[in-house]
């Protein structure tokens, strides 16, 4: 009996010597369970006993040298890595933002646009799991091990930080910082996009079908879409044109700098600092410049005016059509009103009233006249757009 004993304890040696502790009471426990049928004081119970701790104790081994090896393998790589860069309570690594949202739970932001929402839940779970306590936290952010580690510096400390991360994991999609404006993410939700910033603040708020690039068509500012009306927001986030426009065009297309914009086939136009200059009223609205200068030709009910560089009319739009200044005489534009022509000089003066129903060319029988007709009759015009009494 007191040779088996000394075997019983030379086990219990081996097991707390094993790569994992098992508590001696636990072994004791086991020996007095009644449910195994043992009894302490037989030798044939000792024996059996013998076989029944040599057993589990193989078991155990290996199955503590396997977690040993896994163990040391995490710590080789561990070793090899770059830890996280910590701040305060929050953990910024490659995919996410780990951050405290109480003393007993973490929230988890991704910062990969490759990772999907199911990811996240996932990732979000295995932490909760892990982690269940602060303590816990702090330990499993120490051994965590990241090679991307990022540097926090850039990262506020505003003590506010705490209300702005209650809605995490609220987005299908967060693209990466810095794509589209430094220290903003692009973020997705139902289809519609916003923007948050290194706090996890909502700058834009997620209502647009689509964000253009900042300075795409102006300086410091993004095209914004929403139910196919287009306008724009700047670089604080704020809309500086209503989403009221059908189309946006470039600006300073125009040899102006402004920028054309459509409400139904309507055209207008809005200046840089988002001001609508000319209302859309316009079928049709030419270059600046191409017939005269500081002047654009505008169309409106099939008929023809001009605006100027300030975004009023200058010639009323009245004629069914406006020739080219110059072609009958210097500064003098050809107008038709129902089939009768007159002439309207550089300041858009109506010189000669649309009365005839055909101007020849100055000079070609008379220098300074102009052969007219009108009601099947001949006379002449001066060059001053007076009749010449016969």
């Amino acid at each position: 009996m007191k040779n088996e004993n000394n075997h019983i304890d030379y086990y219990f040696l081996i097991a707390r010597q094993a790569p994992i502790t098992i508590p001696i009471e636990k072994v004791s426990i086991l020996l007095n369970q009644s449910t195994l049928g043992l009894n302490t004081t037989s030798t044939k119970t000792i024996s059996n006993l013998k076989l029944y701790i040599m057993t589990t104790l193989a078991v155990v081994t290996t199955a503590a040298v396997i977690i040993s090896i896994n163990l040391l393998n995490k710590e080789n790589n561990n070793q090899r890595n770059t830890p996280p860069v910590k701040n305060e309570n929050i953990i910024i690594m490659d995919s996410v933002i780990i951050k405290k949202s109480d003393p007993d739970s973490v929230v988890v932001i991704s910062k990969d646009k490759k990772m999907k929402t199911e990811e996240l839940f996932n990732l979000v779970d295995e932490l909760n799991s892990l982690v269940t306590n602060s303590s816990d936290l702090d330990n499993y952010i120490d051994n965590f091990q990241n090679t991307n580690a990022i540097d926090t510096s850039k990262i506020s400390n505003d003590s506010t930080i705490e209300n702005k991360t209650k809605y995490s994991l609220q987005y299908d999609k967060i693209e990466e910082f810095g794509i589209y404006k430094e220290n903003w993410a692009m973020v997705k939700q139902d289809g519609r996009y916003g923007f948050i910033d290194t706090t996890a603040h909502e700058i834009v708020p997620v209502v647009y079908d689509k964000i253009y690039n900042f300075g795409e068509y102006i300086d410091k500012w993004a095209m914004v879409k929403v139910d196919g009306l287009y306008g724009f927001i700047n670089d604080l986030g704020k809309e500086v044109v209503p989403l009221v426009y059908d189309k946006i065009y470039n600006f300073n297309e125009n040899n102006i700098n402004w920028a054309m914009v459509k409400i139904g086939r309507l055209c207008g136009f809005i200046d840089n600092n988002g001001k609508e200059i000319v209302v859309p009223q316009f079928d049709l609205i030419e270059e600046f410049g191409m017939m005269h200068e500081n002047w654009a030709l505008v169309k409106q009910y099939g008929l023809y005016g001009f605006i100027d560089n300030r975004g009023k009319i200058v010639v009323p739009v009245i004629y069914d059509k406006i020739e080219s200044f110059g072609i009958y005489k210097e500064n003098w534009a050809m107008v038709k009103v129902d089939g009768l022509c007159g002439f309207i000089d550089f300041s858009g003066k109506e010189v000669v009233p649309p009365y005839y129903s055909k101007i020849e060319y100055f000079h070609m029988i008379k220098e300074n006249w102009a052969r007219v007709k009108r009601d099947g009759q001949y006379g002449f015009i001066d060059i001053n757009g007076k009749e010449v009494e016969q």
